[in-house]
């Protein structure tokens, strides 16, 4: 496992990108530690990998060879198991949804993007489908918010904490006091802190004379403000473990799509946060990487094509073909696939990389657009 005895922070961790990167991560031997701002997204993802770490009950034994897990003596003279366990002493685990599935709708589509932190979703992000609690669980204080709002002020939450190897952390981590606390809720739980891997973002703005204060405001909390508090925040412990920072920008941040001036502007500036960290926390062992996605499918880019399949009366698998259609590889990424480029990143398997900025588009910002009609 290559991330066995690790501690990973991530943000973003409810839907699309975050959640398969915690089930990933999750499955090669990493504690994961999900943050965000609704608590139901989070506590489903936990309770899926949950599932998945936990063992099949053992199958009860034959009459006369052992114990029984119902009241009363076998056959054979052998003793009764405590009530509700289940048979062989194994406990059950609720299932859900597939990681990253839900939807949401947006405008302006914006490839590349991991979990929203705004009301504007962002293709390869989903929003959340919600849940209760994890079993066993006491929420302290959670309070599930609604498409665009910000965590108000407080320190975060604590929730559906219970389960081995995962927590769950409500929070804005655009906002000191809550990302603070949600490092040091990780560290009191897991000991230690190893990764994080930013990648919440969200609300893209509009072209720049169409673009207020208010909006670009929220471009920046959401997309530039979550990953800079998050990592300062959680630096000293990443310092600590000689750890590792994965940074989720877009092709946004190398090129401009249209009419989103505060999404490609952020989604630039985190290039130069990467670096910066890099350069300056490297003499201490700590790796900064970014990479960069181009179209994710989720549903919530599913509805980004259904934008245009109102707009052109094409089905949603055509909308994928002609957003991809001078794509070299003619498709978008799963979740899983960049969820692997993350695991890469986070390991030591990439320990002499930092500072570098991946790119995983299909090709998409290998192609010289002014060839096209030659094509």
């Amino acid at each position: 496992m290559r991330l066995h005895g690790k501690v990973a922070l991530i943000t973003g961790a409810g839907t699309g990108i975050g959640a398969a990167t915690a089930h990933r991560f999750a499955a090669e031997g990493a504690q994961v530690f999900l943050t965000g701002r609704r608590p139901g997204p989070l506590e489903q993802v936990a309770l899926e990998i949950e599932k998945t770490l936990t063992p099949p009950p053992t199958p009860p034994l034959s009459p006369g060879t052992g114990s029984s897990a119902a009241s009363g003596l076998l056959p054979g003279g052998g003793s009764s198991a405590a009530s509700g366990l289940l048979p062989g002493g194994g406990s059950s685990a609720a299932s859900g949804p597939s990681p990253g599935a839900a939807s949401s709708g947006a405008s302006g589509p914006l490839p590349g993007e991991g979990l929203s932190a705004a009301s504007e979703p962002l293709p390869g992000a989903g929003s959340p489908a919600e849940s209760g609690p994890l079993p066993g669980a006491v929420a302290s204080g959670g309070t599930e918010l609604p498409d665009g709002a910000r965590s108000p002020g407080g320190a975060g939450s604590l929730v559906g904490a219970e389960q081995p190897g995962v927590a769950v952390f409500a929070a804005d981590m655009a906002d000191t006091e809550q990302a603070r606390a949600a490092v040091t809720a990780c560290l009191e739980r897991f000991g230690r802190l190893d990764i994080v891997v930013a990648n919440a973002g969200g609300h893209g703005g509009e072209a720049v004379a169409d673009t207020g204060d208010e909006s670009w405001q929220e471009a920046l909390h959401a997309n530039l403000n979550t990953c800079f508090v998050t990592c300062r925040e959680a630096l000293p412990s990443l310092i600590d473990a000689r750890g590792s920072i994965v940074i989720v920008s877009s092709i946004a941040g190398l090129a401009a799509g249209p009419a989103v001036s505060g999404y490609v502007t952020t989604k630039h500036a985190l290039i130069g946060l990467t670096r910066s960290i890099a350069r300056d926390y490297g003499p201490a062992g700590v790796r900064a990487n970014c990479l960069c996605p181009g179209w994710v499918v989720t549903p919530m880019a599913d509805d980004q094509m259904d934008l245009l399949v109102d707009r052109d009366g094409i089905t949603r698998e055509d909308a994928y073909r002609l957003v991809t259609k001078d794509v070299p590889l003619r498709r978008p990424a799963t979740p899983e696939e960049i969820a692997a480029i993350c695991l890469f990143l986070a390991s030591d398997e990439s320990a002499i990389m930092t500072g570098s900025v991946l790119v995983a588009d299909g090709g998409a910002t290998a192609v010289d657009l002014p060839t096209l009609p030659f094509a």
